[in-house]
């Protein structure tokens, strides 16, 4: 009976040791899988950081070519509101692509299209001719 005894003690204790170890390595492993998960997100993180700078860097250069066209009068106050108002849509396109936590390289791509295109649209304003103060008129009538 003692045997018996020992022999199930003996054998409860060994089991209760293999899942004490089975436990520690699978919450080993699982501390390893989000280290690996977090070094993943952090690649992630840095590029979206990236992105963003570029996209803020080139947004922050147009509306300079924005404002530089409003103070020579190159740009006519219709124009300089119609590529405020573009720039505003993409920022909010921005905002919008940022809400889940970083830019994705499809998302990256639709703005750096939006931003093309609102290049080329500052360029042509600023050279189709029209000015601020045409005829000689002040900026009253213009």
């Amino acid at each position: 009976m003692k045997t018996n005894l020992m022999k199930a003690s003996l054998g409860a204790l060994t089991l209760a040791v293999g899942l004490g170890l089975t436990a520690t390595s699978v919450q080993a492993d699982w501390g390893q899988q989000q280290r690996v998960h977090s070094d993943h997100g952090n690649r992630y993180d840095q590029q979206s950081r990236h992105v963003q700078q570029q996209i803020h860097a080139r947004q922050d250069r147009q509306m300079d070519h924005i404002q530089a066209g409003m103070r020579s009068g190159r740009l006519t106050r219709m124009e300089f509101r119609e590529l405020m108002h573009e720039q505003h849509d993409i920022r909010a396109m921005a905002r919008h692509f940022r809400a889940d936590g970083f830019i994705s390289a499809r998302e990256f791509h639709r703005l750096d299209q939006a931003l093309d295109r609102a290049s080329r649209n500052i360029h042509e304003e600023r050279h189709d001719r029209q000015v601020r103060y045409a005829s000689g008129h002040g900026p009253r009538f213009n």
